[in-house]
């Protein structure tokens, strides 16, 4: 008689730091400002990803993922931060992430 492999299951702990380069501001639903890339996504990270991230208002510390083209990214940003009210959003892309602890 076989038995199926016991299957331990550990809560994972490990929180992640995250590095982002900020690409572009958004305020009152229209551009403020656009800065070039500067630097390539570690190799791990499979796909290229975009980030609307607020900080300051009613809508702190939101994240949201937006379209992986910088155009399409701040099309999005821009209509996010026009349906909260104006209320500024930076668009930035993730470079690495790294477990920590």
């Amino acid at each position: 008689m076989t038995t199926a492999p016991a299957i331990l299951s550990i809560k994972d702990k490990t929180e992640w730091v995250y590095l982002f380069e900020k690409r572009a501001v958004i305020a009152d639903g229209k551009l403020v400002r656009l800065w070039r890339q500067r630097w390539h996504p570690a190799p791990e990270l499979r796909e290229e990803v975009c980030s609307a991230v607020t900080e300051g208002t009613v809508f702190s510390h939101l994240r949201v993922g937006l379209d992986f083209s910088i155009g399409h990214a701040v099309g999005q940003a821009e209509a996010l931060s026009a349906r909260m009210n104006g209320a500024p959003v930076v668009v930035a892309r993730m470079l690495t992430a790294t477990g920590w602890h």
